[in-house]
């Protein structure tokens, strides 16, 4: 065999290879990355935390989408998973359904129970994603029924059986930044938490003393190939997501979430719950 055509055979045999691997990865991604759940631990460690707070813990979870593929059986298992870590506080980032799910009595019921079902002694609270517009008033009587606070556009204290404490602001929209962020100490450990993404980059932002944020919103884009990256982009999370990082007076942290929605695939972007220990 020439040398050129033993390049050719070796150039042949390394496509192959590549396209056998991307086949068994775009299989795994439609069979079984969607159903799975990766639970990130990690710590937040900031003086500004009192020692009162010092390891507390955090659980944030984002866009159930529960519906047409985040069914029954994925839910339980995520909010399963949920009671297991047992957290101090609860997180929740928006958008509790997917489009287009019909929110009848028997739906209402179920996500009432899955989250009235969580302790958290320190609080339940969550934030408004786009897709809970259209139900903002029966998920106002769920999470009042379950002790879930929303944070809409205003902020809270958190405490643990001292004076000190750490504040925690809930965005919905880049309108309510001013409402939300007042009087924030930059002595004080300043959470926020909003849906989109993009909320973080508005430029009124970086003088309101945020000691750290987080969001969703965009699954990751659910489908994000190696080099190429996303493949869309979402609105609300075009200019901040997994894919496209930028430098902010903060940091953040961009969840992939739990659902899926439009496809129900994720590539490299698997499902996930933050799980955060506070730090002093």
């Amino acid at each position: 065999m020439q040398r050129w055509q033993q390049r050719l055979l070796a150039i042949i045999i390394v496509l192959l290879v590549i396209v056998l691997g991307f086949d068994v990865s775009l299989y795994h991604a439609i069979q079984y990355e969607p159903s799975e759940l990766a639970v990130n631990y990690r710590n937040i460690k900031d003086d500004k935390i009192p020692t009162s707070m010092n390891d507390v813990s955090i659980l944030y979870f984002t866009d159930l989408q529960y519906g047409k593929f985040e069914d029954k059986e994925r839910c339980d298992r995520v909010f399963a998973k949920i009671k297991e870590l047992n957290p101090d506080i609860l997180i929740f980032g928006g958008d509790v359904l997917d489009t287009n799910t019909t929110f009848d009595t028997k739906t209402q019921k179920y996500i009432q129970k899955k989250f009235k079902e969580i302790q958290a002694p320190l609080g339940k609270f969550a934030v408004w994603g786009e897709k809970d517009q259209s139900h903002k008033t029966e998920l106002k009587k769920i999470y009042k029924k379950a002790q879930v606070e929303v944070l809409d556009n205003r902020q809270v204290s958190l405490y643990n059986g001292s004076s000190s404490g750490i504040r925690l602001i809930g965005l919905s929209s880049t309108s309510g930044i001013s409402s939300a962020t007042q009087k924030l100490s930059s002595q004080t450990f300043n959470l926020l938490v909003c849906h989109e993404p993009d909320i973080l980059v508005d430029s009124s932002l970086a003088s309101k003393h945020i000691s750290l944020a987080w969001a969703g919103h965009s699954h990751g884009t659910q489908i994000t190939f190696p080099l190429i990256g996303p493949y869309k982009t979402v609105s609300g999370a075009s200019k901040l997501n997994r894919s496209h990082s930028t430098d902010l007076s903060f940091d953040y942290d961009i969840s992939t979430g739990i659902g899926c929605t439009n496809l129900d695939v994720r590539y490299g972007a698997k499902p996930e719950i933050n799980y955060y220990i506070l730090k002093k």
